[in-house]
């Protein structure tokens, strides 16, 4: 009995380790010839290689997207916009490789940003000549991995020609917020409890050009501010949300000192926020008190040595984080300390596309 025992228990800790799953980071091309989704395995340590690389099946923009949230992650699956051929790609993130699930037309014109709450998912359209960006609804099936358009959901941003950079739903799934770079405007949708969005109110940015944010705890929102790259004087604010949806800044224009914040993400305990600047070549660091007010950390959190760093992505464990160099086709990895500074841990090679999008840490 103790061998059968003992036999068991050997064969149990096989099957857990071979069904735990795979640690990831992923970028894509946006390539004009064919997007494609590039598959890094990532080590115990935070240490990046490439894998798989996955065609979408769409054509990406060739161009810079200028966004974030290009790439999304929902439970086992990974969302990619296609800005070239107007359409979003599923793919199932499966125990050994990637594969695509589904595939459908984004509602608009050059998709550049995904977010999801409560099992539905909205796009953000920049829009091209004549055709005005949106942002446009679809419920997920997150057995097949399909979506399906929400009818009355299309909704237009403050006006035909915004620059528009990220869209995302607060932390309770009952608002949309989108940042607009050419109006220097936020704008708010309330989404009803079917999922389906109302028609914006814009509301003026503290700070000029809001581009990357991100939701926190509280109903709360951090927004870089890229100041149109005139000088060192960009920034980061943070806002409170009312109950009717209406941004109050907390924290108002906190200059980073560098030329153009843009991409932001929060450590997973809310307590730090990473805001690349890709002309400075560098990552600020602000601490978050508990009130959301925002405080600019020393110059030595800064890490530089990067290359034109875009996109970002912290592990769930807020471990590693990790930077998308456009300059030279490589991931920068980071270990994350305890006081919210960043420890260079190495650079991973790979990443092609003349303008690739998009990082996911999986």
């Amino acid at each position: 009995m103790a061998t059968l025992r003992t036999a068991f228990s050997i064969l149990t800790l096989q099957v857990i380790a071979f069904a735990a799953p795979a640690a990831h980071v992923f970028t894509m091309t946006n390539a004009p010839t064919g997007n494609s989704i590039l598959v890094f395995n990532r080590s115990a340590s935070g240490a990046l290689t490439l894998g798989q690389t996955v065609p979408t099946g769409g054509l990406g923009l060739g161009g810079s997207l200028g966004s974030q949230g290009a790439l999304l992650n929902v439970t086992h699956y990974l969302l990619a916009v296609n800005g070239g051929s107007n359409t979003i790609t599923v793919l199932n993130i499966g125990p050994t490789k990637l594969t695509v699930a589904s595939a459908i037309a984004s509602g608009g014109m050059v998709p550049i940003s995904l977010t999801y709450a409560a099992g539905y998912v909205y796009v953000l359209n920049a829009g091209s000549g004549t055709a005005a960006g949106n942002i446009s609804g679809f419920s997920f099936n997150s057995t097949n991995g399909r979506l399906t358009p929400l009818a009355g959901s299309t909704q237009l941003l403050s006006a035909a020609s915004v620059g528009p950079a990220q869209v995302s739903f607060n932390r309770t799934g009952t608002a949309l917020i989108v940042t607009e770079k050419d109006t220097s405007l936020i704008d708010m949708y309330a989404v009803g409890a079917n999922g389906v969005a109302g028609p914006p109110t814009s509301y003026a940015s503290h700070g000029v050009t809001p581009f990357g944010f991100e939701t926190g705890a509280h109903n709360r929102f951090y927004v870089s501010e890229a100041f149109r790259g005139l000088g060192p004087v960009s920034a980061v604010s943070s806002y409170m949300l009312s109950t009717t949806d209406v941004p109050t800044v907390i924290s108002g224009s906190v200059p980073t000192g560098e030329l153009a914040a843009c991409w932001l993400v929060l450590s997973p305990n809310g307590e730090f926020a990473y805001v690349t600047d890709t002309p400075s070549n560098l990552i600020s660091v602000f601490s978050i008190t508990s009130s959301g007010a925002l405080t600019l950390l020393p110059a030595f959190n800064m890490p530089t040595g990067l290359a034109g760093p875009l996109d970002e992505a912290i592990t769930s464990d807020g471990v590693s984080l990790y930077a998308l160099n456009s300059a030279n086709g490589t991931i920068a990895e980071f270990t994350v300390n305890a006081n919210g500074s960043l420890t260079p841990l190495g650079t991973a090679v790979g990443v092609t596309g003349a303008n690739p999008a998009g990082l996911v840490a999986h």
